[in-house]
């Protein structure tokens, strides 16, 4: 294994670090045996070391805790086979569906992502993208119905409720967009209003396109597992944002 493998691992190291807000030093062991590069993990009060070699093995040292124990399944995921940098490892989803329940997603996400979690897990890699498609789909309907519920004056709500049910999602979002863009009320956050544009709406996308393409085929799509991975990763924050935006309509009043 070169040198340019070794440090492609300890990217992989590094990202996987850094996502589970895992605090680290980086060093290099020259005179060591293998040429090893360490990294120095610390989380609350457990440590542990790692340790990836020229030979692309990679070695976890440290007292049995919850720390060492998700270093080792990292370890293990990432000898097994090439990752795509930056995606979530497969352990790492079995996670999501509790992590959407503590940000306060409905119970209908939660089941979507569930399932999708299963299908990816047995590579049924068109039925994980599509169930990723309908769980955003269900929390951009839960926006719009936030949003309309926040309309201050009911002929405008009775018009843009008009305007959005029994419609296909792609065109009652377009109708949200359009509206909110053009409400005399808007959050100052800029969070909220950038987040809005450059997640909610790049992603809601994605995932629409991926969802059609699946059900509505003419040539079965290609997929990618680490792109799916890469997708499900982003998930929890597009649906974060979607909450936050949720929360401000629910305070405050819109006015059109």
């Amino acid at each position: 294994m070169s040198e340019q493998h070794q440090e492609k691992l300890c990217q992989q190291v590094r990202a996987f670090l850094e996502r589970q807000h895992i605090t680290f030093d980086e060093k290099e062991e020259p005179q060591a045996n293998g040429k090893p590069k360490r990294f120095d993990a610390q989380y609350g009060r457990h440590n542990c070391v790692v340790k990836v070699f020229l030979t692309r093995k990679i070695l976890v040292q440290g007292t049995e805790s919850p720390l060492s124990k998700s270093l080792v399944q990292m370890k293990e995921a990432l000898e097994g086979a090439d990752v795509v940098l930056g995606t979530p490892l497969p352990f790492e989803i079995e996670s999501f569906p509790q992590r959407l329940i503590d940000i306060g997603a409905d119970a209908v996400i939660v089941q979507y992502i569930e399932e999708a979690i299963i299908c990816i897990k047995q590579e049924a890699l068109l039925g994980g993208s599509f169930l990723l498609g309908t769980a955003s789909e269900r929390a951009i309907w839960n926006l719009i119905a936030a949003y309309t519920k926040a309309i201050a004056d009911e002929a405008n709500k009775a018009s843009f409720e008009k305007r959005t049910s029994k419609r296909f999602i792609s065109v009652a979002y377009d109708e949200f967009k359009s509206s909110f863009s053009s409400s005399k009320s808007k959050p100052t956050d800029a969070m909220l209003t950038n987040e809005l544009i450059q997640q909610i709406d790049d992603l809601f996308d994605f995932y629409r396109r991926c969802r059609n393409k699946i059900g509505h085929p003419q040539i079965p799509p290609d997929l990618n597992k680490g792109a799916i991975l890469a997708n499900m990763g982003q998930f929890i924050t597009y649906v974060e944002v979607i909450l936050k935006l949720e929360e401000y309509l629910s305070k405050n009043p819109i006015v059109l």
